[in-house]
C-alpha cells in the first residue's frame, strides 16, 4: 500500500509539473501580448483611448513591465518544472515539500489568512475611497462582490467534492 502512495504521489507531482509548464507558457503568451500593446502604444497605433495626457506613458510603461514581468515568471516557471521532471532527487524533494501534510496545512492556512485580510483591506480602501472618488468606490464594491462571490461558488464545489 505504502508502495502505491509513493506512485501516487509521483504521479500527482509529475501531473503538477506538467499544469504549470503549461501556465508557464501561457504567461509568456499572455507576456508577448502585453509587450505588443505596449509596442503599438509607443507607436502611436493603440486603439485604446486614454483620457488624461501621461495616461498613455504610463500605460506603455505598465504594459512593457508586466510583458517582462511575465515572460520572465513563465520562463522560470518552465524551467523549474521541467528540472523536476528530469532530476529524481529534485522530484523526491519536490513530493516532500508539496505534499507533506504540515506544509499543505501551513499553505490552506496561508491562503485563508491572505483572503480574509485582503477582504478587510478592500473594504478599508472602500471606505477611504469614498473622499476621493465615487467611481473608485463602485469599482472596489464590484471586486469586493466578486471575491465574494468566488469564495461562494468555490466552497460549494469543494463541499460537493470532499
Amino acid at each position: 500500500m505504502r508502495e502505491s502512495m509513493k506512485n501516487n504521489g509521483q504521479t500527482r507531482l509529475v501531473r503538477r509539473c506538467r499544469l504549470r509548464i503549461f501556465l508557464g507558457s501561457a504567461a509568456l503568451i499572455l507576456g508577448a501580448a502585453a509587450l505588443t500593446a505596449a509596442l503599438a502604444s509607443s507607436a502611436g497605433a493603440s486603439p485604446i483611448l486614454y483620457l488624461e495626457p501621461e495616461s498613455r506613458s504610463f500605460m506603455t510603461s505598465f504594459y512593457y513591465g508586466t510583458g517582462l514581468g511575465l515572460i520572465i515568471a513563465g520562463v522560470l516557471l518552465i524551467l523549474r518544472n521541467r528540472s523536476y521532471l528530469k532530476d529524481p532527487e529534485r522530484r523526491r524533494q519536490q513530493e516532500i515539500r508539496e505534499f507533506d501534510e504540515r506544509s499543505q496545512a501551513i499553505g490552506t492556512k496561508s491562503w485563508a489568512y491572505a483572503g480574509y485580510s485582503l477582504f478587510i483591506l478592500l473594504y478599508v480602501m472602500i471606505l477611504l475611497s469614498g473622499f476621493v472618488s465615487v467611481l473608485m468606490v463602485k469599482l472596489l464594491l464590484c471586486i469586493m462582490a466578486a471575491f465574494a462571490g468566488l469564495l461562494i461558488i468555490w466552497r460549494m464545489i469543494l463541499s460537493r467534492r470532499m
